[in-house]
Order: structure tokens, then C-alpha cells, then sequence
């Protein structure tokens, strides 16, 4: 008996190992990733994982936790892959985008399912990546909400918010940081259009418990607002 016991602890033991092996490998995929988009622009730089950061920090809040934490988090991860295919003049491009320039980089969320459609162990991640560019109102374009008004799930509910924060909070080629009360004003002043308010407010509750700040103390851009008062908050670069 003790030796059947013994095989099968040897067993699971090395089954574990490679489990974690396999974890370890599929994250190093997607750091891999991360890494390719990020030297793409130097404007981004470290956005894909601050916005893994600030999905966590809120998937906690709202209470989650496991495997559905990490598929949050890996989704995260994965949420800009498709801007691989987009021209680099155009993620780079100061001013506003005309109305092709937006649509090419709309595509970028449909590019994601075609990067990584054939890992299997992604996909439930590719559809939170997707789904995020789909507004809770059932508009947007991540292929969610447009045919049946079909919420987009949490876990793209929080990716979306998350994105979006980051957006508003850092440089980029065309404007300077706004500020973090500026950027949870503008998240709650879209809440039950582009945002699951219930994902708004828990996401406020965690960022705030950090005692962190993120974006410009200062800037309350008038113009900005104005461009972001015009629909919705926008977050391309």
C-alpha cells in the first residue's frame, strides 16, 4: 500500500511541476508580448502593465480571486496585442484621428482574435481582451452588445475602466497626463454608457485605497475636456 501511495505522490508532484512550468511558460509568452507592442512606442511604455495593475487591484474589490483573477490579469496582458498591426505613424500621430485612422485602429481588437486564436490556452482571455472595447450601453466595437444588448462580462467591464484610466492618466503623442481626479470624473460622468458603473466605483474605491497617484496633479485641460465631453472617453495611443 505504501508504495502505491508513494508512486502516486511522485506522480502528482511532477504533474504539479509541470503545471507550473507550463504557467510559468505561458507568461513569459506574454510578457514576450507585452515587450514587442511596448517598443512599438515609447509613448506606451509600461501601459499594458499598469492596466494589468489597476485590473487586478479592482477584480480584487469586486472579489475576485484564482484562476479568475489570473485570466483577468493575463487578459490585461494581452488587451493591446492587435496594435502590432497597426502603423506605427498612425499609434504615434499627434492631434485627432480622422474618421479612417479611428476605424484601422478600431480593427485592432478584432486583430487580437486573429494573433492569438490558435493558443488554446488563451482564448478565455482573447474574449475578455476583445469583448473590452465593447460599452456597456451595447455600443463600441469588441463584437459584444450589438445584436442581443448583451452586457460585456466583468472581467471586460474592469479591463475597459482600467484602460481607460491609464489613457487619461499618461502622456501620449498628442496631449499631456490629466489628473487622477480629472480621469475618475470623467469615468463616473460615462458610467452606464461606456462603463459598468458598479465596475466605476469599485474601481475608485481600489485606486484610492493605494494612497497612489497617477497622471498630472495639475492639468485640467480645457481643451481636453472638450474633446472628451464630445462622446466618449477615448483611448487610443
Amino acid at each position: 500500500m505504501l508504495p502505491l501511495v508513494f508512486v502516486v505522490f511522485i506522480i502528482g508532484y511532477h504533474a504539479f511541476a509541470s503545471f507550473g512550468q507550463l504557467r510559468e511558460a505561458h507568461a513569459a509568452t506574454l510578457r514576450g508580448f507585452v515587450k514587442a507592442l511596448e517598443a512599438k512606442d515609447l509613448y506606451t511604455r509600461g501601459h499594458t502593465e499598469r492596466v494589468a495593475e489597476f485590473s487586478v487591484l479592482c477584480g480584487k474589490q469586486m472579489g475576485f480571486r484564482g484562476t479568475r483573477l489570473e485570466r483577468l490579469e493575463w487578459a490585461a496582458l494581452i488587451h493591446d496585442v492587435g496594435k502590432l498591426a497597426v502603423p506605427r505613424d498612425l499609434i504615434r500621430k499627434r492631434g485627432r484621428l480622422t474618421a479612417d485612422e479611428y476605424g484601422e485602429l478600431q480593427r485592432h481588437a478584432h486583430m487580437v482574435e486573429e494573433i492569438l486564436a490558435e493558443v488554446e490556452f488563451l482564448k478565455p482571455m482573447v474574449e475578455i481582451a476583445t469583448a473590452h472595447h465593447s460599452n456597456y450601453d451595447g455600443t463600441g466595437y469588441g463584437g459584444v452588445g450589438h445584436a442581443d444588448g448583451e452586457e460585456p462580462s466583468l472581467e471586460a467591464s474592469i479591463l475597459a475602466v482600467a484602460d481607460a484610466f491609464d489613457a487619461m492618466t499618461s502622456t501620449r503623442s498628442y496631449r499631456m497626463a490629466l489628473s487622477q481626479s480629472y480621469a475618475f470624473s470623467e469615468l463616473r460622468r460615462n458610467a452606464g454608457k461606456q462603463f459598468n458603473p458598479e465596475v466605476v466605483e469599485s474601481f475608485i474605491a481600489a485606486m484610492e485605497g493605494t494612497n497612489r497617484r497617477y497622471g498630472s496633479p495639475f492639468l485640467h485641460d480645457p481643451v481636453e475636456a472638450r474633446r472628451l465631453a464630445e462622446g466618449r472617453v477615448e483611448t487610443h495611443g
